[in-house]
């Protein structure tokens, strides 16, 4: 899947650089934005998750916690399919996506002009760099103390990533919703919505859990996750039971 998803990017980018045709070039490029977006929000969402069960300690999840990790594992492709989307983009002046990037409409544009302290191409960076690096460095670590984990055993280990995960948890308020105005609302740079951020996280995260159910399903099914019974697939049918009630009322 990984392979097929780089692949189907690159030809993106080899159409929208070899043709001339604006339209043609703004629709690869939009369409490459929602759907590395989209699929890095899974491996996010899982990574979300998987911090949830840390800092609040919970005890159900551990039957299943080898798929939620995996689910994440996807999140270093989904930052660079991501990361070069937006790269894209912005070598194209925004590719009449972000139109903020475009200096001859900023000059003649007074809102846009407000915002440009905000929305510029250097300021975008800085914090989508600092958005993928903080993801990536909280993914890295909790993969890398799960695995030690099972062979030094104790609590120790236990600790560290309640600790971590609490952390985590904070800054993952704040970028969720902020790499969301960046990335996706400012498309419409004239409307914001307060919700906007909370709206895409909510997606992610019910998207995320229904990535994590069907993959358990389909491991049990190929005889794997013996521990794993109906109740635990239960328990995530109600996570997305609740979740999606949570994106059907931000919506």
């Amino acid at each position: 899947l990984t392979l097929i998803v780089v692949g189907l990017l690159f030809t993106g980018i080899g159409i929208a650089t070899s043709i001339g045709d604006d339209h043609l070039n703004t629709r690869i490029a939009g369409n490459l934005l929602i759907d590395s977006f989209f699929f890095f929000g899974i491996g996010l969402g899982a990574l979300f998750f998987l911090a949830l069960q840390y800092a609040t300690e919970t005890g159900w999840y551990a039957s299943v916690k080898r798929v939620i990790e995996a689910v994440s594992g996807f999140l270093p492709v989904g930052i660079i399919l991501l990361a070069v989307t937006l790269l894209i983009i912005t070598l194209q002046d925004g590719a009449h996506l972000y139109i903020w990037m475009d200096d001859e409409v900023v000059k003649n544009d007074e809102i846009l002009q407000e915002k440009s302290a905000y929305l510029n191409k250097g300021f975008f960076w800085v914090r989508t760099l600092v958005y993928l690096s903080v993801y990536y460095i909280y993914y890295r670590g909790f993969r890398k103390r799960s695995i030690l984990e099972d062979t030094v055993g104790g609590t120790d280990i236990h600790f560290t990533n309640y600790k971590k995960a609490a952390v985590f948890l904070v800054f993952f308020a704040v970028f969720s919703s902020t790499s969301a105005w960046d990335w996706l609302m400012s498309i419409d740079v004239h409307w914001y919505s307060t919700l906007f951020g909370w709206y895409t996280f909510a997606g992610m995260w019910v998207s995320a859990m229904v990535v994590i159910v069907l993959t358990t399903i389909y491991l049990k099914k190929l005889g794997y996750l013996e521990n794993v019974n109906d109740s635990h697939i239960h328990d995530i049918g109600k996570w997305i039971f609740a979740i999606s009630f949570l994106w059907s009322y931000l919506w």
